[in-house]
C-alpha cells in the first residue's frame, strides 16, 4: 500500500467514525468502542466461517450426506486476493445415493458460489483415498453428522 493509498483509507475510516479526527501526519487513534470494530474483526477469520456454512448448506441439502466432503483452495485457506480464486469442494458420494443426488450438489455449489460471492467448483471422487490425492495435502476436511 503507498502512502496515498494508505492516506486515503484513513480519511475513509475517519468518515465512518472508526478513527479519532486528526491532521495529516498526527498519529492514528483508533475510536475502540466503535460498534463497527467487532463486525471487522470477525473479517479476519474467514476459515472458519466458510467451513461452517458449507456444513450447514450440506447437511441441508444433500440426503444422504456424503461419505466424504473437503474444501479447497485459496477461498478456504484465507489467501484468496482475485475475484479469480475459487473453492473446491471435493466430494465422496454414500453408496446409497440416489440417481438426482448429483442434482442437488450442483444445486449447493450454485448457493455456495452466490452467498461466498466466488466461484465454487466440484470434484467427485471415487472413494476417500481419492479424494484425499484430490486435496493433495492442503483440504480442510468438512465433517458432517
Amino acid at each position: 500500500m503507498t502512502a496515498t493509498q494508505l492516506e486515503a483509507a484513513l480519511f475513509r475510516l475517519g468518515l465512518l467514525g472508526l478513527i479519532a479526527p486528526r491532521r495529516k501526519g498526527e498519529a492514528v487513534r483508533i475510536v475502540a468502542g466503535h460498534i463497527a470494530w467487532a463486525a471487522l474483526r470477525q473479517l479476519t477469520d474467514l476459515q472458519n466461517r466458510v467451513i461452517d456454512m458449507v456444513r450447514e448448506r450440506a447437511q441441508a441439502h444433500l440426503h444422504p450426506v456424503p461419505d466424504y466432503l473437503a474444501l479447497k483452495g485459496a477461498v478456504v485457506d484465507g489467501t484468496a486476493s482475485h475475484p479469480a480464486d475459487v473453492l473446491e469442494l471435493i466430494v465422496v458420494a454414500p453408496p446409497t445415493a440416489p440417481a438426482h443426488w448429483q442434482d442437488h450438489v450442483a444445486a449447493l455449489v450454485a448457493q455456495l458460489s452466490r452467498d461466498l460471492g466466488t466461484g465454487v467448483i466440484h470434484r467427485s471422487a471415487s472413494d476417500s483415498r481419492e479424494a484425499d490425492a484430490m486435496g493433495a495435502g492442503t483440504a480442510v476436511r468438512v465433517l458432517l453428522s
